[in-house]
């Protein structure tokens, strides 16, 4: 038995440390696209914009696999821990490690997308220097809407108004992506603190079980110790009547053999 839950610890750590590799992978891929996004921002150079946008999409799909991979290995510690508080511990660890990562590739998003609403911001001054705050922010709202950039135009023609009206827009595509990313990394924040609860409920769920298993192994206990204690009376009781039954058979013996005795002398 003792050779058995050596066996069932040493699974466990194995796959602790298994979660805990795929955590420092998923740190590298928050921090390169932290690193590729800073660049894009700063970028002009379509060709360069081009290259470091599909590097940030192929790097956002690897880490939205990685995040679903650890969400499900994570789950599985804490089946694999049951109620056993050393193991619980370690799953929990493993938990509050994933949350805080979870967080990290949050901020980078929030923080590219606000990086990106200030480029567009600048960028659409170009075209229209003499545009107040309420325009800016309607033009940033309606994503680069041509419409409105065209009434920039109107009143401030330049060269490069084109190359400023693709760039916003690319900067609008960057910050939806980056919402959709942070809604992603937002749900499943809520999911991974729920399963504390949910593995609460199961701990506690076990407990109960055991308590009435306990309670019913009392009960069976006692039932079996007030048939032990009739048996004995009941033993005891028979043994009366068996000595009784003996010294009634006695009396009477002795009553005929008295007769018999008596018979004979007369």
């Amino acid at each position: 038995m003792d050779g058995y839950r050596g066996d069932d610890n040493a699974t466990f750590m194995n796959e602790v440390s298994k979660v805990k590799n795929g955590f420092e992978n998923y740190k590298e891929l928050i921090q390169l696209i932290d690193q590729r996004q800073s660049s894009l921002v700063t970028e002009f150079s379509s060709d360069r914009t081009q290259v470091l946008k599909q590097q940030i999409n192929n790097l956002s799909s690897e880490a939205s696999a990685t995040q679903q991979k650890l969400k499900q290995e994570v789950k599985g510690l804490f089946k694999l821990a049951g109620t056993d508080e050393t193991k619980q511990q370690h799953a929990k660890s493993c938990q509050n490690t994933f949350l805080g990562l979870i967080q990290e590739f949050l901020r980078v998003e929030d923080k590219y997308k606000q990086q990106n609403l200030n480029q567009a911001e600048r960028r659409y001054r170009i075209v229209n220097p003499d545009a107040s705050e309420q325009e800016v922010e309607t033009f940033v709202n309606e994503m680069g809407s041509d419409q409105i950039f065209a009434d920039a135009l109107l009143t401030n023609r330049r060269g490069e108004a084109t190359a400023v009206l693709q760039e916003v827009q690319t900067r609008q595509q960057e910050m939806q992506k980056a919402e959709k990313m942070a809604a992603e990394l937002s749900r499943l924040f809520e999911d991974m603190q729920l399963l504390v609860v949910e593995q609460n409920e199961v701990i506690e769920a076990v407990g109960v079980s055991v308590k009435a298993a306990q309670k019913d192994i009392q009960s069976g206990i006692k039932n079996v110790d007030e048939a032990a204690i009739s048996a004995r009376k009941a033993r005891r009781k028979k043994c009366w009547i068996f000595w009784i039954v003996v010294i009634i058979l006695c009396v009477i013996i002795a009553a005929v053999v008295g007769g018999v005795v008596g018979s004979i002398k007369n």
